[in-house]
């Protein structure tokens, strides 16, 4: 029956498993490390688009403040020309407002200039972290890359000894072991015998089935998860 070359394979197929499950992790694990790259990307952009918005703000306000000092300078002018009181106050008055204008205008352009330069130190932390977070990404990825090489070779070297023993065991031995695993999810499909227990399901086995286990003559699975048995003694090298 050789159960001994069938617990080989297990132990391989447990390894595989394992190393299967890493294989899978590995690209998630990448992907993670791209989302975190493109949201430090995303921020340096995000500042930069705040600041172009807040330098074309400030055009504008200027662009508005140059308008309103011409208009006091021509309200100036007509100060030498108008030829009664009530025309020099009305005058007066535009003058009065636009220099108020010109103060609100003012405000704003140097509030925008202190947002501006605030900003601009956002873009900086940005980039810099993005530098930082550009390296580490870099320097993860060739480790992933390495770690996956080197996964995918152990999992084709373990797959090649297990097609050498597979060779070695009864096809009906191999058959149900395998039916076995798939249906316990790719776990143990052979399991052995402790304290008179099935080490599957920790079900109690009767002492005649343990006797018979241990002699070894035939297969013998377990009444409850259906996973076949060992006595460890009977396997051991």
């Amino acid at each position: 029956m050789k159960i001994r070359t069938l617990i080989e394979i297990q132990e391989l197929d447990l390894e595989m498993d394992d190393l299967s499950e890493r294989a899978r992790a590995i690209p998630v694990e990448s992907a993670e490390l791209d989302a975190e790259l493109a949201q430090a990307k995303s921020a340096v952009e995000d500042a930069k688009a705040k600041h172009l918005g807040l330098e074309k703000q400030q055009r504008h306000e200027e662009l508005i403040l140059d308008d309103k000092n011409a208009l006091l300078k021509k309200y100036d002018q007509q100060l030498f020309s108008v030829k009664t009181n009530k025309e020099y106050k009305a005058i007066l008055a535009e003058m009065d407002l636009a220099k108020a204008e010109i103060s609100s205008i003012e405000d704003r352009v140097l509030q925008l200039m202190t947002d501006i330069d605030y900003v601009n130190g956002e873009m900086a932390s940005a980039s810099e972290t993005l530098r930082d977070e550009e390296a580490k990404v870099a320097e993860r990825k060739r480790e992933l890359d390495g770690e996956l090489e080197t996964v995918q070779r152990d999992l084709k070297d373990r797959e090649q000894k297990k097609q050498t023993l597979i060779s070695d065991v009864d096809e009906d031995l191999y058959v149900l072991y395998e039916r076995i695993r798939k249906a316990k999810t790719n776990g143990p499909g052979a399991v052995p015998i402790k304290n008179d227990s099935c080490s599957g399901c920790y079900m109690q086995i009767p002492a005649q089935v343990v006797n018979e286990v241990i002699a070894g003559d035939r297969l013998i699975t377990c009444q409850s998860c259906s996973r076949i048995l060992y006595w460890p003694e009977n396997v051991e090298k």
